[in-house]
This record gives structure tokens, sequence and C-alpha cells, in this order.
């Protein structure tokens, strides 16, 4: 059974090295155009991947910010004593609307996240394809999942992978928009407290 092992462990070695092997006959085929467009091909991806990594944090600020004047607002006009009918009207409006921004705010980064995954995607398969033995966005998924490297024996930490920047992204909107839901339901009874009875 051990000899078994060792003589399917050995077949695979040896189909790796054929793949590797005809990845680098395909790519010392290749003429110096493709090679040419393909490196301009990875430098695109990869800044494409970066712009669009700084462009979700940039929104973020912005969303995080406007999200932020618009609580403490609400947050100043239910402190205020007593707080007159007129007022819980315009947090009720306030509210709402910021339950609609969230889900933009939502919208927008779902996007910019598809995006940097197509930008990864498309560099990943540019190295795949074109560009063996190259493996930097290849290993990065490796490194991601906690998985160890070639290069070093070095993974990423439990507490590294615990939250990821998209996860981050998701509960901070979700955080907003439970707080603009509690506000939209209070100010709601409130309004109808006002006016109803």
């Amino acid at each position: 059974m051990k000899r078994e092992e060792f003589d399917n462990k050995k077949k695979q070695e040896k189909n790796g090295n054929d793949n590797s092997l005809d990845k680098n006959k395909k790519n010392s085929q290749m003429n110096p155009k493709e090679i040419n467009n393909a490196q301009i091909g990875y430098q695109a991806a990869i800044t494409l991947w970066t712009c669009e990594c700084d462009r979700i944090w940039s929104k973020f600020n912005a969303f995080l910010v406007a999200s932020s004047i618009i609580l403490l607002t609400a947050i100043s006009i239910i402190i205020r004593t007593p707080t007159p009918c007129f007022l819980w009207v315009f947090l009720v409006a306030m509210s709402f609307i910021g339950m609609i921004f969230c889900i933009l705010w939502l919208l927008m980064a779902k996007r910019s996240v598809d995006y940097i995954h197509y930008w990864i995607g498309s560099a990943r398969e540019i190295e795949e394809k074109f560009l063996s033995p190259v493996k930097i966005v290849s290993r990065g998924k490796k490194f991601a999942d906690g998985e160890k490297l070639e290069i070093e024996p070095f993974h990423m930490s439990l507490t590294g992978r615990l939250l990821r920047a998209r996860e981050f992204l998701y509960i901070s909107i979700a955080i907003f928009f439970i707080a603009y839901f509690v506000l939209f339901a209070s100010s709601l009874c409130r309004v109808i407290q006002c006016y109803c009875c």
C-alpha cells in the first residue's frame, strides 16, 4: 500500500512538472508582442484593482461622514427637551432618507467589491496563462485563506482572516441601517402620539 501511495505521489509530481514544462514551452513559443501585451494587460489589471480599492475606501469615508452627521443631528434633536411634534416628523423623514442612503451605500460597495474581484481574477488569469512562473496574485488567495506559502513558511494569522475588509464594510453599513431603523420606528411612534392622541 505504501508503495502505491509513493508511486501515485511521484506521478502527481511528474504531472505537475509536465504542466509547468508545458507552460514554459507555451511561454517560450509566444512571440515578444504577445508577451508584451500580456504584461501590459497584467499591469492594467493591477492598476485598476488598486484604483478600485482606493475608490471603495473614499466612498466609504464619504458615506460614513454623511451618515454620522445625520445621526448626530437626530440625536441632538432627540436630546432637546421638549421636542416639538414637527421635529419628530422631521426625524421620521430624516431616518427614512438615512435607510435609503444605506441601501445606496450597500449597492455601491457591492459594485466596487465585484469590480475588485474582476480585476483580481483578470490578473490571476494573465499570470497563469502568460506569465508563468509569476504567482503574485495567485498566491494572494492562498495567503488570505491562511494557507502556508511556498516562498516562505508564513501564513496570515487567524485574527487577520477573522474580519476581512469586505465584511467590515458590510457590517458598518448594517449598523447604520439598524440605527436609522430604530430612529425611524421611535420617531414614528412619537409622531403618532403627538397627532393621534
